[in-house]
């Protein structure tokens, strides 16, 4: 996206440059024909002379000096002037190719995100499911399991006393694979740098909303501890995210 900004940027410049250059042909162009009134408007030339003295037209050599040190040189100089807006035009046109190019390379790369992202997002559900304990399945076994720290949570409990109550139902561990693929998919949305600060909360949303209240629970309770150090720093980003208040 920076590489698109940048090059808008270089877009918008030439576009100034050509409207000065523009203007500056006209003037020149213009001044031009102001210069060349007074050989018009001269006595000592009929422009269509049918009955003039061959003698008379000696003046045509002065004539000559006259638009060559002045109407040659205002559109010599105009010329120099259409010939650089021809390039500032050339380079306008590879600009918006080489723009074409890098949102259709930012498009691809952003669908392939999105089919990790969402691919990622589909198997939480799965992982839960895998959860069972006798007869209960994933989902109520995982927020049985997480109900204390919830409770404790709200009632703004310490690092050492959520990481004492993490140890002590070895929550960490057994549910390891999911702290982990949620820290993962997390690490998938923060380190991508084809995203907007908008677009990247979008995402933020949407995984938010796949997980339970006790499921963010237990991975801001995590984020206070020093239970899993190895992605720390991804469950902080979770835990920065998830609104623990919300009722589910």
């Amino acid at each position: 996206m920076k590489n698109i900004i940048d090059i808008d940027k270089k877009i918008s410049v030439i576009e100034i440059l050509q409207k000065i250059v523009i203007g500056v042909c006209i003037f020149f162009v213009i001044l031009g024909i102001i210069l060349l009134y007074p050989v018009l408007k001269s006595n000592e030339f009929e422009l269509f002379c049918t009955s003039c003295d061959i003698a008379k037209f000696s003046i045509l050599g002065q004539i000559g000096g006259y638009l060559a040190g002045t109407l040659g040189v205002c559109w010599g100089i105009a010329s120099v002037f259409l010939i650089y807006l021809t390039f500032l035009g050339q380079r306008s046109n590879q600009l918006q190719q080489e723009k074409e190019i890098r949102l259709a390379q930012a498009q691809s790369q952003k669908q392939h995100f999105e089919m990790v992202l969402f691919n990622m997002i589909s198997i939480i559900p799965r992982i839960v499911s895998g959860y069972v304990f006798g007869n209960k399945d994933g989902n109520q076994y995982m927020n049985e399991r997480l109900n204390e720290i919830r409770t404790k949570h709200g009632d703004n409990a310490d690092s050492t006393e959520l990481e004492v109550i993490i140890h002590r139902n070895n929550l960490h561990k057994d549910f390891n694979n999911f702290i982990n693929h949620v820290a993962n998919a997390f690490r998938l949305i923060t380190s991508s740098e084809i995203l907007s600060d908008s677009d990247r909360g979008l995402y933020y949303n949407i995984l938010n909303g796949v997980l339970t209240p006790n499921q963010k629970a237990l991975l801001i309770a995590l984020s206070k501890t020093e239970l899993m150090k190895s992605i720390n720093d991804d469950i902080q980003k979770c835990a920065d995210v998830f609104n623990v208040n919300e009722q589910g």
